[in-house]
Formats: C-alpha cells, sequence, structure tokens
C-alpha cells in the first residue's frame, strides 16, 4: 500500500540522516576529548524530529488535507464574488485560510514533542548526554517548523497558481508566506509549552484542541462582543489588548497592514511604526512560549552529569 511504501521510503532513508549528523555532533576539544556541539546537536534533533514526523505518517494527511482545502478555496470560493475574482479577494481568502489551517496543524504537531519524549524516558537520556534544555526546546522547535513546512508546500504553491491566475504578484505570495511562517512559529511555541506543562495525553490534546477554539474563534467574539455591548465606543487600549493577546489577530492585522493598508484606519496607531510593532509582537509569541517552556523544564529536570552523580530532581 502507500503507506508501507512512505515508511520503508522513510525507514530507508533516516539511519543516513542520523549516521550523518552523528558525525557531525562530536568534535575534540582543546584536551583531546570529545565535546558535543551544540549546533551539530540542534540539527540532530531537527533530524530525529522530522524522521518521526515522517513515520507517523502525520505530513502526508495534513498535506492532503491541506491541499483539498486550498483547492477547494481556489477553485469555488472565489466564484461567489461574482464577476471576475481580483487579486485581492484571492489574498483575503488565503488570508483566511491560512488563519484556521496552519494553527491547527502547528498544535497537532506540537502536542506530543515535549510530552512524548519524557514519557519514552528520551528525555532523561538527552540529559544524561550533556544536552541542555533550552538546546532540546530549539532543535525541536526547528523540527517542527520542518515538518509544518513541509505539510504546507503543496498547499502553498496551489495558493500561489490562484494568486497568479487572479493577477497578483509573486512578491506578494512571498510576504504572504513569510507571514504564515510567523503564524506557525508561534502557535509551534505554544505547543511546546503545553506539551511542557502537561503530565499525560488527554489532558495535551484537550488544552491543544482547546487553545485553536479560543484563538480562532473566541477571541475574535470577544472583539465583536466587546465593540457591540460598548456600541463601538470601546477604549482603544481595550481592542488592542485583545487584538495583542492573540497571534491569529496579530497575523490577520499583520497581512492587513501589508496588503489592504487602506482599511486599517487607527488601531494600533498603524501609522508610522505600527507595521515594526505588529510583527515584533508575533515574534514574542514565537519566544515567549518557548522560554517559558526552558524555565518549566528547568524547575523539574536538572542536567545529569556523564561522569560522577547528579540527577533528576
Amino acid at each position: 500500500s502507500g503507506r508501507r511504501i512512505w515508511r520503508i521510503c522513510i525507514c530507508a532513508v533516516s539511519p543516513h540522516l542520523s549516521a550523518a549528523m552523528a558525525r557531525a555532533t562530536r568534535c575534540h576539544s582543546a584536551k583531546g576529548g570529545l565535546r558535543v556541539n551544540k549546533l551539530a546537536d540542534i540539527g540532530q534533533l531537527v533530524v530525529r524530529e522530522l524522521v518521526a514526523d515522517l513515520k507517523s505518517w502525520w505530513i502526508a494527511i495534513m498535506g492532503a488535507v491541506c491541499t483539498g482545502l486550498s483547492w477547494f478555496v481556489g477553485a469555488h470560493g472565489f466564484s461567489f464574488t461574482g464577476g471576475q475574482v481580483q487579486a485581492e479577494t484571492v489574498l483575503v481568502s488565503i488570508v483566511h485560510l491560512q488563519l484556521y489551517t496552519v494553527p491547527l496543524l502547528g498544535l497537532l504537531l506540537a502536542y506530543d514533542a515535549v510530552l512524548g519524549e519524557r514519557e519514552s524516558g528520551m528525555f532523561d537520556v538527552h540529559l544524561a548526554l550533556g544536552l541542555s534544555q533550552g538546546v532540546f526546546l530549539v532543535g525541536k522547535w526547528l523540527g517542527l517548523m520542518t515538518s509544518l513546512c513541509i505539510a504546507l508546500v503543496p498547499s502553498m504553491a496551489i495558493q500561489a497558481w490562484s494568486l497568479q491566475l487572479a493577477g497578483g504578484s509573486m512578491r506578494e505570495f512571498l510576504v504572504f508566506s513569510i507571514y504564515a511562517g510567523l503564524l506557525g512559529g508561534a502557535v509551534v511555541s505554544i505547543g511546546l509549552l503545553l506539551s511542557t506543562l502537561s503530565l499525560n495525553r488527554g489532558t495535551v490534546v484537550s488544552l491543544c484542541v482547546g487553545a485553536w477554539l479560543v484563538l480562532a474563534v473566541l477571541m475574535d467574539f470577544a472583539v465583536i462582543g466587546l465593540l457591540a455591548f460598548t456600541q463601538g465606543a470601546a477604549p482603544d487600549w481595550a481592542v488592542n489588548a485583545l487584538v495583542v493577546a492573540n497571534p491569529l489577530g496579530l497575523y490577520r492585522l499583520l497581512s492587513y497592514l501589508t496588503f489592504f493598508p487602506q482599511q486599517v484606519e487607527s488601531l494600533l496607531n498603524v501609522r508610522g511604526g505600527g507595521l515594526v510593532f505588529v510583527a515584533a509582537a508575533l515574534g514574542a509569541w514565537t519566544a515567549g512560549p518557548v522560554l517559558l517552556a526552558w524555565y518549566a523544564l528547568a524547575r523539574r529536570y536538572r542536567p545529569i552529569a556523564v561522569y560522577g552523580g547528579g540527577g533528576r530532581s
């Protein structure tokens, strides 16, 4: 079957990738011994995470789902507007498509990243080999982002084709792809944090699904409800706080500021540096959860000394 062929191919390639990274992970120290190079360790973790995701069949399934949705939006979603399809219509459609698919895929990929390593005992093995919690999280984050990008490649290709047919430019699609990458980085970081804080799979799955519902649906309802309750007289700081508190809202705002600046008037004081502020806030959503996950791991675990005592606290 196709799944069997897929797994055979991955199993055939993964030993060569792992062996190549293993040869790169060790270098001679000044005393003649062997020490672990942090960058090579990160690379080995990236390869290990990518191979694990490929073996789990997740990338093929998620890539097929995203490709089908992109094809449906490109073939049918734009016909509701009537008349000739404009590039702005295509951009709005794919921005909102990525707004729901990228967070869901990122959270589904990341929910087991740390918890699974702890349950299997591999996290303790990494600590025993001298790997720090920070290097472990960075390697996991990069591996998950690589897997997410691979899953999104077919759907992004269809979206680029749809945008070109509507008269859009590849420069616009490149900028849109960068913004989608920022969104993916933020949700992967959130998934890593939830995986770090959870104690069992049932809890972390519930938290990830709940986080997606809150960020993708309920936060928008909160903004609309606030404006409706105050009849549009809500203070700017309250609306801005709700937008900044949601990485999906920041992604939407960043996209609209770039592609439709005339439709964004005074939100977040966008004139004069607003684009930079929104991008920085989205970047903070990428770094912040990873730092919190590192702090949580540092409090629970201590590096295990290779020679001598020490152990898990």
